[in-house]
């Protein structure tokens, strides 16, 4: 009795070690994953949307898709690189592809499900700025 018990312990305790180990690794910015948001650029009160949508994965490297929506219904896409973690929490840095002299380049933290990014870039017109985006996994 007492080996059958604590065999069915070593098997509980194994259970919840693969779990937990699962649950670590599970990389949030895999091909395929969608993270939405809100947009804020300095200055202005009203929010925009943000869409960031993973397309590659290598590694901790991604490319994708990032869609912004001004609070006036201005929409943008850019074709988007970097890397983020595969962790729970890390670093997450990507920058758009530069078109004529606009670029926006993004730096922020993976914690709680959630992306907290800085930004900063240039316009179209070659005007400087920059704000804040916060991200959430869309399920």
């Amino acid at each position: 009795m007492r080996a059958v018990l604590s065999m069915a312990v070593a098997l509980f305790l194994a259970c919840e070690i693969t779990t937990s180990a699962a649950e670590e690794v599970k990389d949030q910015f895999a091909a395929g994953s969608v993270w939405n948001g809100e947009l804020r650029v300095a200055g202005k009160e009203e929010a925009g949307k943000a869409i960031l949508t993973v397309s590659e994965r290598m590694g901790e490297s991604f490319k994708g898709e990032f869609l912004a929506k001004s609070p006036a219904g201005k929409v943008v896409t850019f074709q988007v690189s970097g890397t983020a973690t595969n962790k729970a929490s890390g670093a997450v840095i990507f920058e758009t592809e530069k078109q004529g002299v606009s670029q926006l380049k993004m730096r922020g933290k993976l914690t709680n499900n959630a992306v907290n990014l800085v930004f900063v870039g240039t316009s179209p017109f070659g005007g400087k700025g920059g704000g804040a985006i916060v991200l959430t996994p869309k399920l």
